[in-house]
């Protein structure tokens, strides 16, 4: 079942991504606006045809399962095209076959965990009014606007409610992977930037807000933690300080005169590569040592910044381009000291908050909206004071913890 509904992910994704360039020019100001204005105007004739009928509460329903409510499953999903076939009647109320396909699908564009399983979080999602969706779709064209098309060359695109990051050649889908965004204390910006800087097996200087905020608590509990981690301490404008001579428990939030840096290594908060491309919010795209975290379907955890599964393969492709074989990048990380590489030319990056996101093959994708932007009126938003895209941020200095 989960190689069906991957394959069905794949297939769709290529065709947003490619196919959205095939649009006339005239549709709209840009592909992407065109691909949500059709995506809106079916989901307004679903509205004034009834919207979708509510699956009831009940068990979770799992395969081979007989419920009442499976018929109503399968109207709900026919009318969003999920289920195929020119009517939504189920013969019986054994949840199987091509339901189960169905189920998979949608949980797919719903950024759900495909487990094939109508439980709480699915059930949500498909009673989710159809007004509701057509608002979203409202809000992402909106927040869309704000964004210059993605031009030619190289180009990352990170969306954030969806947990991924994907690579464009020329326009066309190229490579795309699961990323790690801001929670909601400490959300990821949109933005709009370039890439001009890799750094191979970072050092990683503490924010503040982190090491007297999250880090102390721990050291005054246990004295070995900055050597296990690999930490170094410092005066605050000034050199090392060996942790046995500093006055622990006198310290606090307020009162820290100290600077911690880890080192490079396997167990640096940054993993082995960090992309730096400048921004009014110090976020940043890097590495991990949590890889465990990628297979969780909510990936809001971290401080701001970004983290990427497999940002080794990113970084090849750009440093590819800029006359760095694989082999040499090889060669830079098993040396485990810094090696910064400036990009010329730089790699433009977006990183936009689109909740909603529409194929010309009539697919929407529909993500959680973990920051609450859905929410407020739509209209035109401030831009990023660094010169790109929409800021919403309250925050321009975010602590990128673990990031």
């Amino acid at each position: 079942m989960a190689d069906i509904a991957n394959q069905w992910l794949t297939t769709s994704l290529v065709g947003l991504l490619l196919a959205l360039a095939a649009i006339p020019a005239a549709a709209a100001s840009s592909p992407e606006e065109a691909a949500l204005l059709a995506g809106l105007e079916r989901y307004e004739a679903v509205r004034a045809d009834g919207g979708w009928p509510d699956i009831p509460a009940g068990p979770t329903l799992e395969a081979g399962m007989d419920d009442s409510r499976v018929p109503v499953l399968a109207r709900r999903l026919h009318v969003t095209g999920d289920l195929a076939g020119a009517s939504g009647e189920w013969p019986d109320d054994k949840y199987g076959g091509a339901l189960i396909e169905a189920v998979l699908r949608f949980q797919l564009r719903h950024g759900l965990a495909q487990d094939a399983k109508v439980g709480p979080k699915t059930r949500r999602a498909l009673n989710v009014p159809v007004d509701e969706r057509v608002r979203q779709l409202r809000h992402n064209l909106e927040r869309g606007r704000g964004f210059a098309p993605v031009g030619p060359g190289l180009v990352v695109v990170v969306n954030i409610p969806a947990f991924r990051a994907d690579v464009l050649q020329d326009g066309t889908l190229a490579w795309s992977t699961r990323v790690i965004v801001g929670d909601a204390e400490t959300p990821t910006p949109e933005l709009q930037a370039l890439i001009t800087e890799i750094i191979l097996n970072p050092t990683w200087s503490v924010p503040v807000k982190i090491a007297a905020g999250e880090m102390l608590p721990e050291i005054k509990r246990d004295r070995g933690f900055l050597d296990r981690g690999g930490y170094v301490l410092y005066a605050a404008d000034g050199p090392a300080v060996e942790a046995e001579t500093v006055p622990w428990e006198s310290l606090s939030y307020g009162n820290f005169p100290y600077r911690i840096v880890q080192r490079p290594g396997p167990a640096n908060q940054l993993g082995r590569v960090k992309f730096v491309f400048p921004n009014a919010y110090s976020v940043y795209l890097h590495d991990t040592p949590a890889k465990h975290l990628f297979e969780r379907s909510v990936r809001a955890l971290s401080h701001g910044c970004i983290r990427m599964r497999e940002p080794m393969v990113l970084a090849q492709m750009i440093l590819a381009g800029q006359g760095h074989s694989p082999d040499a990048i090889r060669e830079l990380l098993a040396k485990a000291s810094t090696r910064s590489i400036t990009l010329a030319p730089p790699v433009p990056i977006h990183v936009r908050y689109q909740t909603a996101e529409a194929g010309t093959d009539g697919t929407l994708f529909f993500y959680e909206d973990i920051y609450g932007l859905d929410a407020g009126p739509t209209g035109p938003r401030q831009s990023d004071p660094a010169g790109g895209g929409n800021a919403f941020s309250p925050v321009l200095q975010s602590s990128c913890a673990a990031s």
